[in-house]
């Protein structure tokens, strides 16, 4: 963390900054490395959810970020996660799991 903030503080600004939704809070979901070995980086999962009251900026992050949202219906995403042309990290399929796990049973 670069602001000296606490992790959630530091999210819901970053989700502001980026994406352009005001959030009020954030749901820690885990924490792992993405890849193993001497370089390996600490990453930690969170959730919330959003609705268009939220939206406040069109985000798009600072200093040349170049930020897109992208939105996936539900009923798209075994489609999207076994689509090998699109760049996907092992996080994302991670984070699409565990929504399912914890929303869709």
């Amino acid at each position: 963390m670069d602001k000296g903030l606490s992790q959630e503080t530091t999210v819901i600004e970053e989700i502001e900054e980026e994406v352009g939704y005001k959030v009020k809070s954030v749901d820690k979901i885990t924490t792992f490395y993405g890849s193993l070995g001497t370089s390996a980086g600490r990453q930690t999962l969170f959730y919330t959810e959003i609705c268009d009251d939220m939206r406040v900026s069109d985000g798009g992050g600072i200093d040349g970020e170049d930020i897109e949202l992208f939105y996936l219906p539900v009923s798209k995403t075994m489609e999207f996660l076994n689509d090998d042309s699109l760049v996907k990290s092992a996080n994302l399929g991670y984070a699409l799991l565990w929504w399912f796990m914890k929303f869709k049973s």
